[in-house]
C-alpha cells in the first residue's frame, strides 16, 4: 500500500507492532509483510522510533504476550535447520567414504580425522538429546571405589596377608 501522510490510527500502529513482534523486530521483513498483505507500511525509521521511543511500552507488552509463540517458532526453525544440517553432514560423510573407498581422496588421513570428529560430535549430540550422560566422572579415590565394588560383590576381597615369620624364607 502507498505511504500516506495521514497519521496512523491506534489500530494500524497495533498491527505494525504485532507484525514486528512476529518478525522478531526485523524491520525490513515487517515492511515486506505489511506491503504483501495490503496494510499500511511505515518506513523502517518510523518503525524503529516506535519500538524504541514512542511505543516502546506497548511493543514490550506485545513481545511478552507473544513470547511463547515466538519462542515456539524459533525452536521449530532451529529444529528445521538442525535437520537440514544433519542431512548435509550425512551427504558429506557419504561422499568422503566414497572417495576413500575409490582411492581418490587427496588426503585420506585428514578425511579419516574429520570423519572421526563428525562421529564423536554426532554421538555427543545424540547422547545429549536422548538424556544419556556424555561423560562419567568419579570423585572417589581408588580405595573407595574398590571397597564399593567388593561390597556389591563385583570383586572378591583381597586375601588376608599374613606376616612373614623369621623361619620362612
Amino acid at each position: 500500500m502507498r505511504a500516506s501522510s495521514e497519521p496512523y490510527t491506534e489500530e494500524q500502529i497495533n498491527a505494525v507492532l504485532i507484525a514486528l513482534v512476529g518478525h522478531n523486530g526485523n524491520l525490513r521483513a515487517t515492511r515486506r509483510y505489511l506491503a504483501q498483505t495490503g496494510q499500511r507500511a511505515p518506513s523502517e525509521l518510523v518503525m524503529k522510533r516506535w519500538i524504541t521511543i514512542s511505543h516502546i511500552e506497548r511493543y514490550e507488552t506485545l513481545r511478552e504476550e507473544w513470547s511463547r509463540n515466538v519462542e515456539r517458532n524459533i525452536a521449530n526453525d532451529m529444529r528445521d535447520a538442525a535437520a537440514a544440517a544433519v542431512k548435509a553432514e550425512q551427504l558429506a560423510v557419504e561422499h568422503a567414504v566414497k572417495r576413500l573407498e575409490a582411492g581418490t581422496d587427496e588426503d585420506p588421513a585428514r578425511s579419516a580425522l574429520n570423519l572421526a570428529r563428525a562421529a564423536q560430535s554426532s554421538t555427543d549430540k545424540m547422547l545429549a538429546l536422548t538424556g544419556r550422560p556424555q561423560y562419567i566422572s568419579e570423585t572417589r579415590n581408588v580405595t573407595e571405589i574398590l571397597r564399593s565394588l567388593v561390597a556389591q560383590g563385583v570383586l572378591l576381597p583381597p586375601p588376608e596377608t599374613k606376616e612373614l615369620s623369621e623361619a620362612e624364607p
